[in-house]
């Protein structure tokens, strides 16, 4: 029964890699990756406007 509920557990969290299985299932770590792909993105986009407005105003 044990080993079952153990091969359960790593086709539920087949997307999340080996060393983070203990934090994250399937829906949590697409989540996680949704937050930092955004952060990055609005990182990437908050340099570029302010490279915009300080070159625009020179």
């Amino acid at each position: 029964m044990a080993v079952a509920s153990e091969v359960v557990d790593v086709i539920g969290n087949d997307r999340v890699p080996e060393s983070y299985r203990g934090f994250f299932d399937n829906a949590d770590w697409t989540l996680h990756t949704l937050v930092v792909q955004g952060s990055w993105v609005f990182l990437i986009i908050a340099i570029v406007l302010h490279f915009l407005v300080i070159g625009g105003l020179h």
